[in-house]
């Protein structure tokens, strides 16, 4: 897996992360403009946080299988949520980038019977988080203890 910028004239590319491995592979992508950021989540469940310009700040597990969707708050670009499929039940964990230090630094972390497929920041007011998943369900919570809304 890769990510890669391309320009419409092909002159212009840029490798931003690889995982030279047939086994890996990226699943989800954002980038906070106004944060200058980037993440990708990958399928063994590692994200990877990397300035705009492509330098990477770390590497880490933060789901214990594939992390199918991350994204940034348009509000807090400092604030992310990440997804994931795994073993058949799916977890929506929200983070502060800024004090990420491994799977437990989660600000909040809401489970699913089902595998999660997304979540979604509201861009109006940034302060609700809807989730769907793979039993069709959908869920709001609420900030900033995201609790269940409906």
């Amino acid at each position: 897996g890769t990510v890669t910028r391309h320009d419409f004239n092909g002159i212009d590319t840029k490798i931003y992360l690889e995982t030279n491995d047939w086994e890996k592979w990226y699943t989800g992508l954002d980038i906070s403009f106004s944060g200058g950021m980037i993440v990708a989540g990958n399928n063994r469940g590692i994200v990877s946080l990397l300035s705009i310009e492509g330098e990477k700040i770390w590497d880490l597990k933060l789901h214990k299988a594939k992390c199918n969707f991350v994204q940034f708050s348009e509000r807090q670009p400092w604030m992310m949520v990440t997804t994931s499929t795994g073993a058949g039940t799916g977890s929506v964990k929200v983070w502060d980038i800024r004090n990420i230090s491994g799977k437990q630094s989660a600000l909040a972390e809401l489970q699913h019977d089902k595998a999660v497929n997304s979540a979604y920041f509201s861009p109006v007011s940034g302060d609700k988080l809807l989730t769907t998943d793979q039993h069709s369900q959908l869920r709001v919570y609420q900030a900033p203890n995201f609790n269940l809304v409906q």
